[in-house]
């Protein structure tokens, strides 16, 4: 009887956290839940790697049977972003002319950089990864929505994550538009699909959370089991119900309340994949972390949003894990590292601001 199969094991944890939120919750544990927001996501990425390779708790066979798990905490964070990006902003929130420029000077430089370092660092530290557009599309989509956030960046790496995706589909080819069609009726009817049900399901509800979960579990339900992604179908469904639905028209800000936790997940799992040419994923990471940097001399960085660029990858991976074979483990790891860095460029340059005091001694003369 014991030990349980994974995927049961993952059932009745699941069952068992949404018993627990029926439950009264003590001072101390609602002071923990609180926390999660204020972590870092490199505590997170630790504690995977521990309970992951380091321990053996996490293994393989257990994080395949959470894939479902993990594709809705991917959807979580996409759909939050698709609600975003159709929210009115203020005039005060728009990017300059110049800060739009560097987003897509923000494209190049990693393409640069890592096509520079294929073909001028040795064998064992080159990222030999094939097919390579594909993969540095999908870490400089990553790591620009990490460095410079806002809508329109947003969407310049969504859309190069999604066509970085098509290119490593086996059925993407330009001849065979009846894949393609298939292709793109699954993520245009799956997150229509999605949201109408949640739209439909809010209306006779009290409240719209638990129709939202629906709908989001449904289209990152279709988008894994289609191979168009998760985070495609997520983040069309999260940018449908907030355009379109009445009673979701704050969802990029009740997403705000929720995120951290599947943020958290998402880093756990990332930890617990840890693995790969290690060599590599560690000059990919470094060779990333600049893109933040030169957006912090330019002036072009905004909010971050690391859990939407680890999503991006961890998506990627899910969906090409054919495709991408053994590389995948190494993406992923070069993936995390690079935005961890990318978390800590603005806590360095914080850093660096307060060398002096913040108040000033007044100077005595005798």
């Amino acid at each position: 009887m014991f030990p349980l199969p994974p995927i049961v094991a993952a059932a009745l944890a699941g069952l068992a956290a949404l018993l627990a939120t029926y439950l009264p919750r003590p001072a101390w544990l609602a002071r923990a839940l609180n926390g999660v927001a204020a972590a870092t996501p490199l505590g997170w990425y630790l504690i995977g790697v521990i309970l992951g390779p380091s321990l053996g708790l996490l293994d393989a066979k257990l994080l395949d049977a959470c894939t479902p798990a993990l594709a809705c905490a991917i959807g979580w964070i996409a759909a939050r972003a698709g609600a975003t990006l159709v929210a009115p902003r203020p005039p005060e929130e728009r990017r300059s002319a110049g800060a739009l420029a560097f987003t897509g000077l923000a494209l190049v430089i990693p393409a640069a950089l890592l096509f520079s370092a294929g073909r001028l660092l040795p064998p064992a530290l080159a990222p030999a990864w094939k097919p390579l557009p594909a993969v540095i599309a999908t870490l400089a989509a990553a790591l620009v929505v990490a460095g410079a956030t806002d809508a329109r960046t947003t969407i310049a790496a969504l859309l190069a994550a999604t066509g970085a995706l098509v290119t490593l589909l086996p059925h993407a080819h330009r001849v065979d538009l009846v894949h393609a069609a298939a292709w793109a009726g699954f993520a245009v009817g799956g997150a229509a699909t999605s949201a109408l049900v949640a739209a439909r399901l809010a209306r006779r509800a009290p409240s719209h959370f638990p129709a939202t979960i629906a709908g989001i579990g449904l289209a990152a339900g279709i988008g894994l089991a289609s191979g168009t992604s998760p985070l495609l179908v997520c983040a069309l469904t999260g940018a449908a119900l907030a355009r379109w639905s009445p009673a979701h028209v704050r969802l990029a800000v009740d997403f705000r309340a929720t995120e951290p936790v599947a943020a958290a997940a998402l880093w756990i799992a990332a930890g617990a994949m840890f693995g790969g040419a290690l060599p590599a994923a560690a000059i990919t990471a470094v060779l990333l972390s600049l893109v933040p940097l030169v957006g912090r001399l330019s002036g072009g960085a905004a909010s971050s949003d690391h859990a939407l660029g680890l999503a991006i990858v961890l998506s990627f991976t899910l969906t090409a894990a054919t495709a991408l074979g053994p590389l995948g483990p190494t993406i992923r790891t070069a993936a995390a590292l690079a935005l961890l860095l990318t978390a800590a460029v603005p806590v360095l340059f914080a850093a660096a601001g307060r060398l002096t005091s913040r108040h000033p001694r007044p100077e005595v003369s005798v």
